[in-house]
């Protein structure tokens, strides 16, 4: 796989959400794709997409009022093996104490 098409693999397909978390593995992209990595990275740029740490991200949310769901274990399409992925919410923001 050349580096142009690894890029255009490793973007994932955006959806109308606010806030898409995307995993970077250091050996993988940091490493052995390292031209893929800087030109994925330049593309979300170039696309306004603001690449930050989960802290800093959790740090200027309401971590009260996000929303809580479990941990669900599929496939993706395109990508072997199984991953962890969003399941279904608990306790919704109508049942929590605090709300």
């Amino acid at each position: 796989m050349d580096v142009t098409a690894s890029a255009q693999f490793s973007t994932p397909p955006r959806i109308a959400l606010k806030v898409d978390v995307d995993t970077l593995h250091a050996e993988l992209e940091g490493m052995a794709l390292l031209p893929a990595l800087e030109q994925l990275l330049s593309a979300w740029r170039g696309a306004g997409i603001e690449l930050t740490s989960l802290g800093a991200f959790l740090a200027a949310m309401d971590a009260a009022g996000l929303p809580r769901h479990r941990t669900a274990i599929g496939t993706i399409a395109g990508r072997s093996g199984t991953v962890a992925l969003q399941g279904p919410e608990f306790l919704p923001r109508s049942q929590r104490a605090c709300a």
